[in-house]
């Protein structure tokens, strides 16, 4: 694997004379679409996409086993739409959601 570091420093205007604040804010303004370093390194495999688990009955424990392999991402959402923020507990092979209360929804892990 080969990684290339490209640096880049954007240039600052050097302000001469006092221009107010509007003056300052430009001075040491940064453009945020100039990144200063960008890592770069061979593409990734294709992903999977995101894969989407529902729980019609509710239930105060959601186990999925999701078989991506590796640690996913999970967001979860409750049957109306709304998402949640229970306690998620994601391995290589599963994931489990705890909520307080029984509750119906889904998951989506990516």
């Amino acid at each position: 694997m080969i990684l290339t570091l490209r640096w880049r420093v954007p240039e600052r205007p050097v302000a001469t004379r006092w221009r107010g604040p509007e003056g300052m804010l430009s001075a040491v303004g940064r453009n945020p679409s100039m990144p200063i370093a960008a890592l770069i390194g061979p593409q990734g495999p294709p992903g999977t996409g995101v894969l989407r688990f529902d729980i019609a009955l509710p239930t105060g424990t959601w186990i999925f086993a999701h078989g991506l392999g590796r640690v996913p991402m999970a967001q979860c959402f409750l049957a109306s739409g709304e998402q949640v923020f229970p306690d998620v507990v994601a391995d290589a092979t599963h994931i489990t959601v705890t909520h307080a209360a029984p509750q119906s929804g889904f998951i989506l892990a990516s």
